[in-house]
């Protein structure tokens, strides 16, 4: 594995980079999704935002108060 990773352009890495992270990032939906099914697709995204983003942020950005919408 790292002998494959090692032999990888730069743009393969990156690309693979971008897979995770992705990977990463339907996983959180799909767990947010289960957690809350009525929710739309901007709560669900909303609701991952706030993982990464303070409460304030998210309060002044998106006008979505985490504290009282739910994580």
């Amino acid at each position: 594995m790292i002998l494959h990773w090692r032999r990888a352009t730069p743009e393969q890495k990156l690309e693979r980079m971008f897979g995770m992270a992705r990977l990463v990032n339907d996983l959180a939906r799909s767990e947010l999704r289960q957690r809350f099914p009525q929710a739309s697709e901007r709560d669900v995204t909303l609701r991952l935002a706030s993982r990464v983003h303070d409460r304030e942020t998210m309060i002044r950005v998106f006008g979505w108060d985490p504290d009282v919408q739910g994580r």
